[in-house]
């Protein structure tokens, strides 16, 4: 799963990005509250994926003017919520290195998903989960309050 500072903060209210114009400046500057709020929806989509009992690992894209309070924000979050791992990824700024992140994402491949569950028994009619007889990941929602699913 991939997170942006940058998209957390506007997840959490603050700034906005328009094609085809500069960054909002907001953005750049250091929020660490917007970005904490943002991250309820990193969570909920980490919930969502660990509702099948797979493991989860957060590349946080790093780009120049992310903090470090802002990514401790994200990694504080993301663990909390049930990630295996949570690797920043400097491909932006590094040339295309990942190491690190290619690196998590093989030990938890490697772990693989002993107890992988489907939302639903095989049998049952997929009827049953539109009807709200079984897990559905719609009424999860995004973790924001503006998500109407």
């Amino acid at each position: 799963m991939v997170a942006t500072v940058r998209a957390l903060k506007m997840h959490g209210g603050v700034g906005r990005i328009v094609a085809g114009r500069p960054l909002d400046p907001a953005l750049a500057v250091e929020n660490v509250e917007a970005v904490r709020k943002g991250s309820a929806n990193l969570a909920a989509q980490i919930e969502n994926v660990r509702v099948f009992n797979v493991p989860v690992v957060v590349a946080i894209n790093h780009f120049p003017g992310d903090t470090e309070a802002e990514v401790a924000a994200i990694r504080e979050v993301a663990m909390a919520a049930g990630a295996r791992d949570v690797v920043v990824s400097r491909h932006f700024e590094e040339a295309g290195r990942g190491e690190d992140l290619a690196r998590a994402v093989w030990s938890a491949a490697e772990e693989g998903a002993p107890g992988f569950r489907l939302l639903y028994p095989d049998d049952s009619a997929a009827r049953e989960d539109r009807d709200g007889r079984g897990p559905d990941l719609r009424r999860r929602g995004c973790g924001r309050a503006s998500c109407r699913h």
